[in-house]
């Protein structure tokens, strides 16, 4: 018998019950594998809720979405769209719905897999998609393709006898043909991955065979989002919250805003109101960043609160992921123009309409909490859309930030203007407890602050404690370096103080805004060090295929490289063990004991200030001899600058 998660028991609370497909499909498949296998019903996989996964290790991984239609009420086009046969209106696939779920866990919630597809196209079939069609038959499904099946095969015959009688020209003979062939083999993929009847024994078959390329890693980065644990109040460790922090963590229903600075521990008290929120109302979480890397110190943050709950109602995603499935459920296909160059605009527009859902509002889930962190990186327009959309009537919605760290050059006084109507008074965090109160660092990120931050922005001076002038820190270290290029020097120093120190390689970060930079630095490490890193980009080996399938400047690379990052960023962990390296970008929100930022000429305020206060015990700041903050350091605080020039 087949372990089940959810508990059957616990399935049967569900305030949205299974359909009887579902339900059918679940008892069948837990009688008939055994224990090998696991058994999945709709995993909340931030944002993404597959009707059924099935997993064995060493195996593969099974997508199941379960359809209860009766077939005769639909039909399939020639260009294999489906249809409701009263209107003849256009609906979604449930091929395309399942096929996108796939993509997903390679693009975003499997970390590495799109990596791994990139030089490896074999990993793509770990994982295996159908679509069950309950209370169907085999003659059913038959009839259901027969005409579409026929339609193409009359279209090849007309074009072939155009062809014949030179009533078509060569060129566009073989692209037609092209194009009836590709729709000709995904009308078959899609017959034979239909499930029914009398064919169930398939998904029993699907994962009989082990996978050469389902290596245990892969297998527990699965589990690791399809089984979220289930806390216990024994483990984790006790916070302790000041004053403040304790009026913050109080659930109620209502509109509320904070801000902090750098460390004052924002995301901890979004963790605890989350969990305070879950027991008030025992239904869904909606927690929302702009960072995709934040989800997993979310995560982390929400498993060191020490009360009982259960991880299923406690969804944690980017706002495009987000809006993206949201669409995606709707029915709503997204098609963005063949010309990438024209694509941003594209999509830009499309996560500002605040009429994007309004023809399907009956469809969407309402939330009794939202919680969005990150809030000076958003437009105001997405507020108003999660507000309009996704909020109940009686529900909580909370919105979190740092002014200070407005790396992505919002109009603050627009998005204050318009974000802050109706969410009340700011609540301000000026403690920061990222680093101690009375050191080096503290005291740094405050006189940055007033010198660059407080005459653009209403922020609160993080509190500090007088520090005596060169007072002693575990490790603070400022290096004045000449040009990237000199990736091999950088490294040597780097490692030489990691070394010297003994620093553990879990407790270490390198950031940067060059990401080519980073790319050839985490190479180096790599080959030179033997160590394993993990990043928030692809590797230079990834890169270099790639652009040499590609070229360098074309829309696939493009196309496959933020594929990999997105990947990359969502499975982003800062206790994966290993050196990891990140832009700026992907790091704000998040922190490390010991973090090296290469601060290059062309870094602004904003992005300095979130680079330098990233760090909790040890700093290592390499500074470009060109940058216009160098001054800065040198005289205005107690970082002892070593001016080694890297030539």
């Amino acid at each position: 018998m087949a372990e089940i998660f959810p508990s059957f028991e616990n399935i049967e609370r569900l305030k949205v019950k299974p359909t009887d497909g579902e339900l059918y499909l679940l008892n069948y498949l837990v009688d008939n594998l055994s224990s090998e296998y696991e058994v999945y019903f709709q995993p909340f996989l931030n944002g993404d809720m597959p009707d059924i996964v099935i997993m064995r290790k060493g195996a593969g991984v099974v997508i199941i979405e379960v359809k209860d239609w009766n077939l005769s009420s639909y039909n399939i086009d020639e260009k294999n769209n489906w249809h409701e046969s009263a209107g003849n209106h256009v609906i979604r696939s449930p091929f395309k719905q399942v096929f996108g779920y796939k993509s997903n866990m390679f693009k975003l919630h499997i970390n590495g897999l799109a990596e791994k597809n990139v030089m490896n196209k074999n990993f793509y079939n770990i994982l295996k998609p159908f679509v069950y069609f309950h209370g169907s038959t085999k003659s059913r499904v038959e009839n259901i393709y027969a005409p579409v099946e026929d339609s193409l095969k009359l279209a090849k015959q007309t074009l072939n006898n155009d062809s014949k009688n030179r009533q078509i020209e060569q060129s566009s003979y073989k692209n037609k043909m092209d194009y009836l062939d590709q729709k000709t083999r995904q009308v078959r993929r899609d017959k034979g991955l239909s499930i029914y009847e009398g064919k169930t024994q398939k998904l029993l078959a699907a994962l009989q065979q082990d996978h050469v390329l389902f290596k245990d890693e892969i297998y527990d980065e699965f589990r690791r989002y399809l089984k979220p644990p289930y806390h216990i109040s024994s483990q984790g460790i006790n916070i302790n919250y000041d004053k403040k922090q304790t009026k913050l963590i109080n659930s109620a229903p209502g509109f509320q805003k904070i801000k902090g600075v750098a460390g004052c521990g924002k995301t901890t008290i979004l963790a605890k109101r989350a969990v305070n929120a879950h027991k008030r109302h025992d239904d869904r979480i909606l927690i929302l960043t702009y960072n995709k890397t934040l989800r997993n110190l979310i995560r982390d943050k929400i498993s060191e609160v020490r009360e009982d709950f259960s991880w299923g109602c406690f969804g944690i995603t980017n706002y495009h992921s987000f809006i993206t499935q949201m669409l995606n459920e709707c029915g709503v296909d997204i098609s963005p123009p063949q010309d990438f160059s024209k694509v941003s605009a594209y999509f830009d527009n499309l996560y500002s309409d605040e009429s994007l859902f309004d023809d399907y509002i009956d469809k969407l889930y309402k939330y009794k909490t939202i919680l969005i962190d990150e809030v000076q990186d958003y437009r105001p327009e997405w507020i108003k859309i999660i507000r309009k959309y996704f909020l109940s009537d009686d529900g909580e919605m909370i919105l979190f930030g740092d002014d200070s760290q407005n790396i992505y050059e919002r109009d603050v006084s627009k998005n204050n203007s318009a974000i802050v109507q109706g969410f009340g008074r700011w609540e301000r965090l000026t403690k920061s407890y990222r680093s101690k109160m009375d050191s080096p660092l503290t005291s740094m990120s405050k006189s940055f602050q007033s010198k660059y931050l407080v005459s653009k922005y209403d922020i609160d001076l993080v509190d500090v404690e007088p520090v005596q002038s060169k007072l002693s820190f575990d490790l603070m270290k400022g290096i004045v370096f000449s040009d990237v290029s000199e990736i091999d020097n950088i490294y040597q120093i780097i490692f030489k103080h990691l070394k010297n120190e003994k620093i553990h390689p879990n407790d270490v970060t390198i950031i940067s805004t060059n990401i080519n930079f980073l790319r050839k630095l985490d190479q180096v490490i790599r080959v030179e060090a033997n160590e394993k890193t993990q990043t928030t980009f692809e590797s230079e080996e990834a890169y270099l295929e790639l652009a040499s399938r590609y070229g360098k400047n074309s829309s696939e690379l493009r196309r496959e490289l933020e594929d990999i990052r997105g990947s990359k960023k969502f499975g982003f962990n800062l206790n994966s063990g290993l050196i990891k390296l990140s832009t700026v970008h992907s790091f704000k929100g998040l922190e490390s004991s010991t973090s090296i930022y290469i601060l290059l000429k062309e870094d602004e305020d904003e992005m300095v200030y979130t680079g330098i206060t990233r760090a909790k015990q040890n700093s290592i700041l390499f500074i470009q001899k060109t940058s216009k903050y160098l001054q800065f350091f040198q005289d205005e605080t107690d970082l002892q600058l070593e001016k080694i020039d890297l030539v």
